[in-house]
């Protein structure tokens, strides 16, 4: 979410969609920090794939969003 601010004040769409891609970074940070806390138990299977699910909605309306800026 801090990605997707820190863009939008940018001023144009194409630094908005560069700031997308940070944000789509950070999502997969998220991703591999899902696997660390299952590995050592603190989630258990269904929270991870219920999180891990979200966060790849996530990172595909980023992707969406990107492209609409870039058009």
């Amino acid at each position: 979410m801090l990605n997707i601010s820190e863009g939008f004040d940018g001023g144009t769409n194409k630094d908005f969609a560069h700031f997308m891609d940070f944000a789509k970074g950070s999502a997969g940070e998220v991703r591999s920090i899902l696997y660390i806390m299952l590995d050592n138990g603190y989630i258990d299977q269904n929270t991870f794939e219920y999180c891990k699910y979200e966060v790849e909605e996530i990172s595909s309306q980023l992707s969406s969003f990107k492209r609409y800026l870039k058009e």
